[in-house]
């Protein structure tokens, strides 16, 4: 995955879309991010908002991660206006810093018709709450299933 943007319109886009707001969705325990570049555009997707943009694409790719500590490195980079950020196996590579890949839990899917919408550390903790939630009502249901004012 490698692209071109304007570093101002990235982060205000970032801005827009990240679902790390609270404190305690910052950092290693926060939402995972979706940054899709394919065909001249970008697409920044959080939990709730997506955003579209054009972007040079020159590989395509599509990348899970979380959005704090990049939200802080293209903050610091004051003096460029615009980014050239390339993700490899190695890690992200944007100028001279580098994020490897598994030590900040990033995933990369150099295709992206096979990339998940959602990641899919997030799809597996939503399935078991809805999992977890269906068995709660189903045992409040039981609880609750004595006869009604319908049934006499």
């Amino acid at each position: 995955m490698f692209f071109v943007v304007d570093k101002p319109r990235f982060q205000r886009l970032i801005a827009i879309t990240r679902d790390d707001r609270r404190k305690r969705d910052q950092g290693k325990t926060g939402p995972y991010f979706r940054i899709e570049a394919r065909e001249g555009r970008i697409k920044l997707t959080g939990r709730q908002v997506e955003a579209e943009f054009p972007a040079t694409v020159y590989e395509e790719g599509v990348l899970f991660l979380q959005v704090t500590l990049f939200r802080k490195m293209l903050a610091a980079m004051t003096e460029t206006k615009t980014l050239a950020i390339q993700v490899q196996k190695d890690g992200l590579h944007v100028a001279e810093v580098t994020f490897p890949l598994e030590t900040n839990e990033m995933l990369l899917y150099p295709d992206p018709d096979r990339a998940p919408k959602i990641h899919p550390e997030e799809t597996a903790a939503a399935e078991a709450a809805n999992a977890a939630a269906k068995a709660k009502a189903a045992k409040l249901a039981k609880k609750n299933s004595g006869p009604t004012l319908f049934d006499l």
